[in-house]
Parts: structure tokens; sequence; C-alpha cells
């Protein structure tokens, strides 16, 4: 699978190295939107702060480009996000998830778990969220 990582932070290097280590192929977005290059995605991870939502929606539609059929998973934190990007990419690409993994990193930039905790996904369906 081909994966797109928006947010290069402690959450979002979690959860790429994840999926790197079962044999993903994960690319991670420059922060210059002027560098992002076109990426066909398999699955699209927004793992930023939510005032930079509009910032990586605007990475998406560059490396992903029209018609793109990638998901996108959102574990981000606030209010919001997902209605966001649906707007753009449409509900149906867009999976809600809940990371309740303390992340951090080591010296080096590794991420790591600090304890416990989950994931939990949940996918929004086309017409449950208002586009204007």
């Amino acid at each position: 699978m081909r994966v797109y990582v928006v947010g290069a932070g402690a959450a979002g290097r979690y959860l790429g190295e994840l999926l790197r280590a079962t044999g993903n192929d994960v690319v991670y977005a420059p922060r210059d939107l002027a560098a992002v290059e076109p990426f066909a995605a398999d699955l699209a991870i927004v793992a930023v702060k939510a005032y930079d939502t509009d910032g990586a929606i605007e990475t998406l539609r560059r490396a992903l480009g029209e018609g793109s059929a990638a998901v996108i998973v959102t574990p981000q934190n606030g209010i919001g996000n997902e209605e966001k990007i649906a707007a753009v990419f449409g509900a149906d690409a867009v999976v809600a998830c809940a990371l309740t993994v303390p992340v951090e990193t080591d010296r080096d930039g590794k991420p790591l778990a600090a304890n416990g905790g989950g994931i939990a996904f949940a996918a929004l369906r086309a017409g449950s969220v208002p586009v204007d």
C-alpha cells in the first residue's frame, strides 16, 4: 500500500513507521507547499494540529490530485477537521480516527509510544457532512 503522511510530528511518524514496518511504502509530505510532488496514494494520513488543517488540505490537493481514490484518515484533535477535509475530497474518502496512544519522540526524532492506548476509526458517510 502507498501511504502519504501530512504531519511528520510524533503522531504522524508513529503511524507512518508502523505502516512502513509492515511493508508499506510511506512518504512524508514536505513542510514547504512548493516542494510537494504528486503521489499516487492508497491512504493519506493527516496528522497535523487542527489549526494546520487548511494547509494540510492544500498539501493533499497538490499531492493526490483530482480524482484520487485515496482514503484519508484524520487522527487529529479538535472539532471540524473531518468536515473540512470532506468538503474538499468527499465524505466517502474520509475516515475519522481517535489515537489514544501517548506518543513522544526520542532525542533522535524516533517516535515512541509512551504508554498503552489504542486507535479507533469511524468512516464518514455521504450526506452526513454538510457541504456549503
